[in-house]
């Protein structure tokens, strides 16, 4: 009898890798010991023109060619694709170093040879969770009324946006962010809560200190370039406090593994929302469109193609404010009554691919977007995770009649008891729409 909430592929495709599943063992077991490869597993070869081939995936480390794919088909009588080993992969095989090649268990194994092999996918045991526990009752009401809101997108517009959203502030700034590290936006927000009588309250994700190479190179140390000269200049007017997260030492910590949340309300009576950090990345300085636009100004070094796409939504809206800032402060007393000081986070030495120089002409006949801004009734359903996020996200997706149109960073199934319910139902609504066939171009380019 079929399971919910555990994985499967058709009888079909399990079939189409039959091949590729007898041939892992003798590759793996080839591959055993071979410098720079990370990992060996079932996935697809993408042919030019055709579709894609059931195949045997050799992640390796970035810039590396360790084997060729030509010599090992010949070899194995096989498809085989030799491909970049993504982060994940390569921390899964420092963590278990070294690596059994030659046996199906342990975390070598994806889910979809997990899948293909019949085994269950999803286990049992709860996932990972912090003690957050949402505000009972919510205060998550859906707004429907008239309000200034701008909508934008980075690289192109983002920060022009931000820096006159930070500059208006008169009274006060609340923010909850990830990351704060933009020299350009440290500026702004000093100018912005510095002078006699403003106050600033800061809830932020553990520091993670930026890269010294890249469009990140001139960012700023958080503790010591951020937090320390607003904490001199402000004394007893500046609030921050670190988030908390579950860990051995820790096991009352508020959140799984991450304060993922980019907010900010002024004054009470506006706020910015965004799926975009406070790093150079994110926030690249420029200045497009409105009244600040410059065609002389200095452009940052590899704009566009080098930032991130981000998008950014700015409300005048009370009601909205008074939301978001109630739980702000709500997350900044329960963080700061467990709160410690951080240890600095050590990234470990991963490769990651190269940035590829692209030619002058590469972005001829791109499109930058200005803002759109609106005055008038607006509908807004305020969104918080783990509050409330899912389950509307949820009802959006099924609502849907004629497209969707989604686009996310990743989705990400890890298939070892960390996948939420809440995440699986919502892959499974999109894939359910992607299965309607007069939805498929349209649905195709989701992300």
């Amino acid at each position: 009898m079929p399971q919910p909430d555990v994985l499967a592929v058709s009888e079909d495709v399990r079939e189409s890798f039959q091949p590729v599943l007898q041939a892992l063992p003798e590759v793996r077991d080839a591959l055993a010991g071979q410098q720079d490869v990370v990992g060996v597993r079932p996935g697809y070869q993408y042919p030019e023109g055709g579709d894609p081939v059931p195949s045997v995936v050799v992640a390796v480390v970035p810039d590396t060619t360790p084997v060729s794919a030509e010599e090992l088909e010949g070899r194995f009588g096989v498809p085989v694709s030799v491909t970049d080993a993504t982060v994940e992969e390569q921390l899964a095989q420092m963590d278990t170093a070294p690596v059994a090649f030659g046996t199906p268990g342990g975390a070598t194994v994806s889910p979809l040879e997990a899948m293909l092999r019949d085994e269950v996918v999803i286990a049992f045991a709860p996932p990972k969770r912090g003690t957050y526990e949402p505000q009972d009752p919510p205060n998550l009401p859906l707004v429907q009324e008239e309000m200034g809101l701008t909508v934008c997108v980075s690289p192109e517009a983002g920060w022009s946006e931000l820096e006159t959203f930070l500059g208006a502030t008169r009274k006060r700034l609340t923010v909850a962010m990830y990351q704060f590290t933009a020299p350009h936006v440290f500026k702004a927000v000093e100018d912005a809560v510095t002078p006699a009588h403003r106050t600033f309250e800061l809830v932020l994700h553990p520091f993670v200190e930026p890269p010294t190479a890249g469009v990140k190179a001139h960012d700023l140390k958080t503790k010591t370039e951020v937090l320390k000269p607003l904490d001199n200049e402000m004394t007893n007017r500046f609030d921050h406090t670190w988030a908390t997260f579950k860990t051995t030492k820790r096991p009352d910590g508020l959140w799984a593994s991450s304060y993922h949340i980019k907010v900010a309300v002024r004054d009470g009576n506006a706020g910015w929302l965004s799926s975009g950090n406070w790093q150079s990345s994110n926030q690249p300085n420029v200045h497009l469109f409105g009244d600040d636009a410059d065609p002389d100004q200095p452009i940052p070094d590899g704009f566009p193609g080098e930032y991130n796409r981000e998008y950014h939504a700015i409300f005048e809206s009370e009601t909205l404010a008074s939301i978001y800032e109630q739980y702000i402060r709500r997350d900044f007393e329960l963080c700061a009554a467990q709160a410690e000081e951080p240890a600095e986070f050590a990234a470990p030495d991963l490769f990651v691919p190269k940035a590829v120089e692209l030619p002058e002409a590469f972005g001829e006949g791109g499109e930058f977007f200005p803002p759109l801004r609106v005055d008038r009734v607006v509908k807004v359903q305020p969104l918080l995770t783990p509050d409330n996020y899912a389950e509307n996200v949820l009802k959006l997706i099924k609502s849907a009649k004629k497209s969707l149109r989604f686009q996310n960073q990743y989705i990400n199934l890890r298939g070892d008891g960390e996948d939420f319910h809440e995440l699986l139902a919502l892959v499974d609504a999109l894939n359910e729409k992607l299965r309607i066939p007069t939805w498929r171009s349209a649905s195709s380019s989701a992300t």
